[in-house]
C-alpha cells in the first residue's frame, strides 16, 4: 500500500529503523500504543509504501504490552484487607 499523504496523527517507521531502535533500546519490548497516534511500518528504508502486516502486529504487540502493563499493576496491588 502506498503512502499518499502523512497526517499529524500518524508515526512512520522504516523496518530499517525499526531494527535499529530495537537493537540499541530495546524499543518493542516496552512498546504501547499512544492514544490518538497511529503508527507504520514501511517497507525496507521507505516512506512510500506501506508494510500492512508488520503494521498489523506492531498495533497488536502494542496492545499486549498495554494489557501486560495492566495486569503487573494487579499483580504487584497490596490488598490491605488480607
Amino acid at each position: 500500500m502506498k503512502v499518499v499523504e502523512q497526517k499529524e496523527n500518524e508515526k512512520y517507521l522504516s523496518e530499517e529503523r525499526l531494527k535499529s531502535l530495537q537493537e540499541s533500546i530495546a524499543f518493542l519490548d516496552n512498546y504501547i500504543i499512544t492514544k490518538g497516534e497511529f503508527d507504520f511500518i514501511t517497507v525496507g528504508n521507505s516512506k512510500t509504501e506501506l508494510h500492512l502486516g508488520k503494521t498489523q502486529a506492531l498495533s497488536m504487540l502494542g496492545s499486549i504490552n498495554s494489557q501486560r502493563e495492566e495486569l503487573i499493576d494487579i499483580l504487584l496491588k497490596i490488598n490491605d484487607s488480607e
